[in-house]
């Protein structure tokens, strides 16, 4: 019995682990899919391709229309939509970034599926689905950029709204309290018990 109980508990370790690594550095992509008169095109297939790797990933639109595909790699991805009775809708240069929840919607035209309408333009994607506001900071700049004491902290007043107050190891965004921010790696909070306390700082 206590064997059995130590691999259901190493089992659900796994698990875990397994999800953890999955949200970790991921992006998702939502949208609406919808005819030229604007009724919800319900189980239509969506497919995205990550051009680089060639992984596709692929889902359908529910009753409302709507699809998800959440656990994403960050790249750049080609969007196919496929419906019966409508053309086939392609969609390249679909750019994700490390925790973008980004919506593509699209709409399909009457048609049949060796028509393909295709859309080229790399437009900046909405980011209607969440609230929060971020800022990439490349693996070129960070290399340009001579760091005192190598701690990623210093990268964070490159994005607006943020400063490092003197002889203080941790910046105030917004003007608010450091002790209320929170760090993050690969979806992981890097924090101790104690609010403010940030377990390393080496880049």
């Amino acid at each position: 019995m206590i064997g059995r109980s130590r691999y259901l508990l190493l089992a659900a370790l796994l698990l875990m682990c397994r999800v953890l690594l999955a949200q970790a550095g991921s992006a998702e992509l939502t949208g609406l899919v919808e005819d030229s008169s604007g009724a919800a095109v319900v189980g239509a297939h969506i497919t995205v391709k990550d051009v680089e790797t060639g992984i596709t990933s692929s889902t359908l639109t529910g009753t409302d229309g709507l699809y998800s595909l959440p656990g994403l790699r960050p790249g750049v991805y080609q969007m196919e939509v496929e419906a019966n009775g409508f053309s086939h809708f392609l969609r390249n240069g679909v750019t994700l970034r490390t925790g973008d929840r980004a919506r593509v919607d699209a709409t399909l035209r009457p048609g049949k599926a060796a028509e393909t309408v295709t859309v080229t333009a790399d437009a900046p994607l909405l980011q209607s689905e969440s609230g929060s506001l971020r800022q990439i900071i490349t693996e070129e700049k960070i290399s340009q950029i001579p760091l005192n004491g190598r701690t990623f902290v210093q990268l964070a007043t490159l994005a607006p709204g943020v400063a490092l107050p003197p002889n203080s190891p941790l910046p105030r965004i917004n003007g608010g309290r450091p002790r209320t921010n929170e760090y993050l790696f690969d979806g992981v909070t890097s924090l101790l018990p104690e609010p403010g306390q940030v377990v390393f700082f080496t880049v």
